[in-house]
């Protein structure tokens, strides 16, 4: 094992795909270890990856840098069962993913030695997350200045941003951010029973909804949200919305009436 560059991922989760596979295409040189309590879910992970090797849970000791990559509820748990292992390995640091909760639920394996931290990344992780999906992508960093620096450079690798909340706004950066990602879930589902509704085959709806999501996100990329906003709104063509909310389901009209008074609040209408 090459102890400064071995990593343990405790968990073989969707987050623990989107992160391995990231770290395998871009830090090949680093030894990477996983341990989940489902160990049929470790080899498919490891299937994937064929380098990753997968451990007993007492060897997880041995990795001096480590990941937990389960859910929040579980995060007190396995931390418990890990710092009953015994002293941390010299250098050893673990990080959680979970971004509603901050490095205090690490507080067991604090008490044994670990360096504590949080990094949670700006990202719907999965199986199917590509690497180059963290590049430019934001990662929130919490804990002791050694876990820290560790995280501080795992983002760097995997060419990511590090940024740094103020514990006292933790969980309205993060609510913040659960907004976005499971609104445009919730948006999307219902726009896409409004194309089913219209006639499109579901798997082609998604896919092209999909498609549009992804050229909004590129325009956010480089433009404040209200020289992104496309459309006729961004238009103040009122005739065609009026006509949309019309036409729409009442699901989709009612979120209509709420998204054109927030674009309309943006618009100073």
């Amino acid at each position: 094992m090459n102890e400064g560059r071995a990593l343990g991922l405790v968990g073989a989760g969707a987050a623990a795909h989107g992160l391995a596979r990231a770290l395998d295409h871009r830090q090949p040189s680093r030894d990477l270890f996983v341990w989940s309590r489902r160990a049929d879910a470790a080899f498919a992970l490891r299937a994937q990856l064929p380098k990753l090797q997968v451990l007993d849970f007492d060897e997880l000791r041995q990795v001096s840098t480590l990941i937990l990559a389960v859910s929040d509820p579980a995060l007190d748990e396995v931390a418990k069962r890990l710092a009953a292992l015994g002293p941390a390995p010299r250098g050893g640091v673990v990080l959680h993913l979970a971004g509603a909760q901050g490095p205090e639920v690490l507080a067991p394996m604090a008490a044994a030695g670990w360096a504590t931290g949080l990094l949670h990344p700006l990202l719907a992780l999965g199986s199917q997350t590509r690497p180059e999906a963290w590049e430019g992508a934001t990662c929130n960093l919490m804990g002791s200045p050694k876990a820290l620096a560790v995280a501080t450079q795992l983002v760097a690798e995997l060419g990511a941003v590090a940024l740094e909340i103020d514990e006292s706004q933790r969980t309205r950066y993060h609510g913040a951010a659960a907004l976005l990602s499971q609104g445009a879930v919730a948006l999307t589902q219902v726009a896409q029973d409004e194309w089913r509704a219209a006639g499109v085959d579901s798997e082609l709806a998604r896919a092209g909804l999909a498609s549009l999501l992804e050229s909004v996100a590129a325009n956010l990329r480089v433009l404040e949200p209200m020289d992104a906003l496309t459309g006729p709104i961004a238009r103040g063509d009122w005739d065609t919305v009026a006509a949309h909310r019309a036409a729409a389901g009442f699901e989709a009209r009612m979120l209509e009436d709420v998204v054109l008074h927030l674009l309309k609040a943006m618009r100073n209408d």
